[in-house]
């Protein structure tokens, strides 16, 4: 060791352990060949086949490897200090993480593959695979450990933060003062209209989601089950007690909405503005079409509070970078994503929209950790949701073919050439809901060559018919825009009563003039778009994606589901609404003023 620099010894220490142990490892892989022969009634060393005895000489080579590099790292030291110093140049390390993670999915892959698929005598590798996979791994851990500090360099180097502040804090105490005063009157709403309820209200889809938070977690069937896992989870913790979930709804909503208020308000220049923004958000939030939901055992209460907590998270990690508000996010868009079918889509387009965003600004370009995550997420869910006896679209997707496909003669063809098989029982049902009759659609056995079809083909079918019949899916949904921009769901829970009049909550979500307001809303985001366009207005950019998402979060929903489309649609309604309203806000006051960092 006393050839070593200074700086060199530590890793020079863990590099000799950390052979030792691969070395204990390959000594113990050896005598697993040896004392499992591959010859049945076999246990002498020398009746092992040729192809043992190539394994137990692949791994003596692999020992006496380990033990060369022992001896080179002891003896010669200016050797091994070479290779140090070549393995953490930055150029290399790169590329030799690259091909480190490459291995060790390869080599994952191969055990995988060996599981019952090939002859017996391909399974005598597992030992030497196994032994591969622990080696790589621990080489990957330790060269990660040693690289650590060039790794997080070249990250900031790729994957810049924002060094800029774009944030107006408030200098009066009158303002401050006045905010306090809206937000605790806010408060006040909230309490007395939990209090007029206290319960959240049962309502049709209301007993699946209880029965999916009855299974046990370590039930596969609480992950497969027909709801996404992230309200049954939560309803789960909430003991699947009406008036805990009632608490635990309206608790969430109104953090997530003076959290928005708060983190938009900092991006305003004048007080009053800021004020505006708070009567503005808290406003709105109080409107029927949001609080209603709070109020009901649906998917939808969390769905807007976190919707609108991402937003929130995501103006103030722009307005200034802080690892917290990063971690948070994170895990904002997992349960986001885990608690209703659509946001699984959805989220392909926020990760898109972020992949898009960072390529342009590249200080955002930590946006890409979020398309990646929202990627697995993707991934993970959708498995999720077709694992289930009946896949969670299913359902929609027959109640599609009921509704709008079977009455349309045109639309029935086609189908019918992708090969839908037609029958007297499934032509009785158009026009009819696919989940009328007890479900007749999957337990009528006459209808059985459909559903079969439904599930191995229905997606496919649907999908290149969307393609194929454009004006069709561009035109069908605006068909209803009126009712799915401007309802305002008040009669579903019988004790629910709006906390504000009616021409207050006219004012922030336009029913009755809905078409004026409609077209006015396009031109001011036209306006505030080509005005912001080439800037760093960071907040504008959060808020413009944010209204836009709305547009396919309606045209996704609409197509995904004939049933309930107007329910289905609130966030999206939502979304629209409190889009342009924050687009309003931004064209007012402009953007703060941006400061460098001390």
């Amino acid at each position: 060791m006393n050839p070593y620099p200074k700086d060199k010894k530590a890793t020079v220490l863990f590099s000799l352990r950390f052979l030792f142990l691969i070395l204990l490892e390959g000594l113990g892989v050896l005598i697993w060949l040896m004392l499992e022969p591959s010859e049945p009634q076999s246990r002498f060393f020398l009746l092992y086949s040729l192809e043992r005895w190539g394994l137990v000489l692949a791994n003596l080579g692999f020992i006496f490897f380990i033990l060369f590099l022992l001896w080179g790292i002891k003896e010669k030291t200016r050797w091994f200090d070479s290779c140090l110093d070549h393995v953490k140049k930055e150029k290399y390390v790169g590329i030799l993480l690259f091909f480190l993670i490459a291995l060790f999915f390869l080599t994952i892959g191969l055990i995988t593959s060996l599981q019952g698929k090939f002859p017996a005598y391909y399974l005598e590798l597992r030992p030497l695979l196994f032994l591969a996979v622990m080696s790589i791994a621990q080489l990957l851990f330790f060269y990660l450990i040693e690289t650590r500090h060039i790794l997080a360099e070249m990250i900031r180097t790729y994957f810049p933060v924002n060094e800029e502040i774009q944030i107006y804090p408030i200098n009066s105490k009158r303002i401050l003062i006045i905010l306090a005063g809206i937000s605790f009157i806010y408060l006040f709403f909230q309490i007395q209209v939990y209090l007029n309820i206290r319960e959240a209200a049962h309502l049709g889809d209301t007993t699946s989601y209880l029965e999916g938070a009855s299974f046990s977690l370590n039930d596969p069937a609480f992950f497969r089950e027909r709801r996404p896992w992230g309200i049954a989870l939560a309803y789960k913790v909430l003991g699947r007690s009406l008036a805990a979930i009632d608490f635990a709804q309206v608790f969430v909503s109104t953090l997530a909405w003076l959290s928005l208020a708060c983190f938009f308000s900092r991006s305003l220049r004048e007080g009053w503005a800021k004020v505006v923004s708070f009567l503005v958000i808290l406003g709105f939030s109080f409107h029927p079409v949001v609080q209603v939901w709070n109020h009901s055992a649906l998917s939808e209460s969390f769905t807007i509070s976190f919707t609108i907590l991402i937003l929130a998270f995501l103006i103030a990690i722009m307005q200034e970078w802080q690892k917290g508000k990063f971690i948070a996010l994170l895990f904002l868009f997992v349960f986001w994503m885990s608690v209703h079918e659509v946001n699984l889509y959805i989220g392909l387009l926020v990760a898109i929209a972020f992949l898009v965003f960072g390529a342009f600004k590249k200080d955002s370009r930590f946006l890409w950790v979020f398309s990646v995550l929202i990627g697995i997420v993707f991934v993970v869910n959708y498995q999720l949701s077709s694992a289930y006896a009946l896949p969670r679209w299913g359902l929609p997707l027959a109640e599609v073919v009921t509704k709008r496909i079977l009455p349309n003669e045109e639309f029935l063809n086609f189908f019918a050439e992708e090969g839908m098989p037609l029958n007297p029982a499934l032509m009785a049902l158009s026009g009819e809901w696919a989940n009328s009759r007890n479900y007749v659609v999957v337990n009528n056995p006459d209808l059985k060559p459909f559903s079969e079809w439904l599930f191995a083909d229905g997606k496919r079918v649907y999908t290149k018919f969307l393609l194929t019949h454009p004006l069709y899916a561009i035109t069908a949904p605006l068909e209803d825009i009126e009712p799915s921009l401007a309802s305002s769901f008040e009669e579903m829970v019988p004790k629910y009563t709006p906390a504000l009049p009616n021409p207050i909550n006219e004012f922030f979500y336009p029913i009755r003039f809905f078409w004026l307001c409609f077209w006015t809303s396009l031109v001011i985001v036209f306006f505030t778009f080509t005005r912001n366009f080439r800037g760093n207005n960071k907040t504008f950019w959060v808020v413009f994606i944010f209204w836009l998402i709305s547009t396919p979060y309606l045209y996704l929903t609409w197509h995904g589901d004939a049933h309930s489309v107007v329910r289905h649609v609130v966030i999206a309604n939502i979304q629209f609404h409190l889009g342009i309203w924050l687009v309003l806000l931004i064209n007012l006051n402009g953007v703060g003023k941006q400061k460098k960092r001390n």
